[in-house]
């Protein structure tokens, strides 16, 4: 059994998982985003209606204390809608992949 039902079976995942390379070293690192909690609510100018989603993630991988800052909007469905990011740059999950051999790290907060 999983600690708070986190074992096998224990649900589906609510993630939406990005990847990342780093410019200083070239590290490819996967990030999680939990669309359930790590989404911060962006109201309208009037009113308490949810307009969008922002997310901030400061990423750092194994080779490098150096962080790389992601920040993700997202529209009212949570659906992925802009991005910017310093320090580094989105990466396809193929991408990620092709250096199966090379180091990667996975964000810690999964």
């Amino acid at each position: 059994m999983g600690f708070l039902g986190g074992g096998p079976g224990g649900g589906r995942d609510d993630g939406l998982y990005l990847y990342v390379q780093s410019n200083k070293t070239g590290e490819k690192i996967r990030v999680r985003i939990n669309l359930g909690n790590d989404l911060t609510e962006q109201f309208e100018d009037v009113g308490d209606n949810v307009s969008h989603y922002i997310c901030h993630k400061d990423v750092m991988g194994n080779e490098s204390f150096e962080i790389i800052r992601l920040e993700v909007e997202f529209d009212r469905n949570r659906n992925m809608v802009g991005h910017t990011i310093s320090g580094g740059r989105l990466i396809s999950e193929e991408e990620y992949l092709a250096d199966a051999g090379s180091e990667s790290a996975d964000d810690p907060s999964d």
